[in-house]
């Protein structure tokens, strides 16, 4: 898991950094006058700096979880079997690489999960096509229930640190 991530938080330009990248950003922050984030240049004129301490880890409760920029789950190797999948097994597969997503995004963290098995993960998502790099991609969006908490404005899946796979929680009504 990359330790500085790129975001657009509320139409805002943002930096997240983990553990040691946040004397990273710190350093740079202020020197930087454009940052370009999916494909968007934005130009620095303001900046602001939180400190934020989220939950991490398998929760007692169950979130429901909604992905608020594309989730590119595939790669090369698997987009070939993904796409002679029954839908019901790429359902499947999904799941199981999202719920990998969280195995990585914990160790990125530190975090280890000693019985991974109690993770438990249902999602329900759509295609769309996703422009990178003048490539076509697929991406997903959807959303999913899992009983582990994700902290506020992280990304999973390939290309995280550029601003795919960030997932906020479902607001309920």
């Amino acid at each position: 898991m990359p330790l500085i991530q790129y975001r657009i938080i509320d139409g805002y330009p943002a930096l997240i950094g983990i553990r040691d990248a946040i004397d990273i950003i710190k350093g740079l922050f202020f020197d930087l006058n454009e940052i370009t984030i999916l494909d968007k240049q934005f130009v620095t004129n303001e900046r602001e700096v939180c400190f934020l301490e989220e939950s991490l880890g398998i929760s007692e409760d169950y979130k429901n979880y909604i992905f608020s920029s594309p989730w590119l789950a595939l790669n090369q190797e698997n987009h070939k079997s993904y796409k002679q999948m029954h839908p019901i097994e790429q359902k499947r597969f999904l799941n199981r690489i999202l719920k990998n997503n969280l195995l990585t995004l914990s160790k990125g963290f530190e975090y280890w999960i000693e019985n991974f098995d109690k993770v438990e993960l249902e999602g329900w998502f759509h295609e769309i096509q996703v422009n990178f790099k003048n490539r076509k991609l697929i991406g997903f969006k959807g959303e999913f229930t899992t009983n582990f908490a994700i902290p506020k404005y992280f990304g999973l899946g390939k290309q995280s640190a550029r601003g795919f796979g960030v997932v906020e929680l479902k607001k309920e009504g």
